[in-house]
């Protein structure tokens, strides 16, 4: 794991409104052994700082963004990590290199995901799950709307995915 300076160069807006203070920022290589240490640094930050209901929803989230950044990626490839936070917001964007032809499959599980009440998103997402092989529904994504009381965002330029999911500190 290597720690990367701020990357301003991709454009993307910050998504939660006024000064977030950067907490975490690491750029690491696009495998599963990495997921687990970086969820639980990150939810051990958060908890330190925020307490533990903010730290377990942090943990979940990065290790939905990390597996869906290594299992949706390009191979070999890079994904990276950032944590920012306000008094009362935080936010974790997770970036890599999407295999372009699951792109369009992305924002429509995304625009899915986002789509009305967070409850009524999953449900939906459980009954499409019941109908297809290997759980390809997407349903983390919702389930951090659900589970972990987040907004969901995503942007991508070319093949560049940027996950972001951002949450009320409680």
């Amino acid at each position: 794991m290597t720690a990367v300076p701020p990357s301003r160069s991709r454009g993307v807006p910050t998504m939660v409104p006024g000064p977030l203070q950067r907490t975490f920022q690491a750029q690491l290589p696009a495998h599963w052994s990495y997921i687990e240490p970086i969820r639980e640094c990150l939810g051990k930050i958060t908890a330190l700082r925020f307490g533990d209901r903010t730290g377990e929803r942090v943990r979940t989230i990065t290790q939905e963004l990390l597996e869906n950044g290594v299992k949706y990626g390009e191979m070999p490839g890079v994904v990276e990590i950032e944590l920012a936070h306000s008094n009362r917001l935080f936010e974790i964007a997770v970036t890599n290199q999407a295999i372009p032809s699951r792109l369009q499959q992305l924002r429509k599980y995304l625009q899915e995901a986002n789509d009305g009440p967070a409850d009524v998103a999953f449900a939906r997402a459980m009954e499409r799950a019941a109908g297809l092989p290997n759980g390809r529904a997407m349903l983390g994504l919702v389930r951090m709307r659900v589970e972990a009381e987040a907004e969901l965002d995503c942007s991508v330029s070319d093949a560049t995915v940027r996950m972001m999911v951002r949450g009320r500190i409680v």
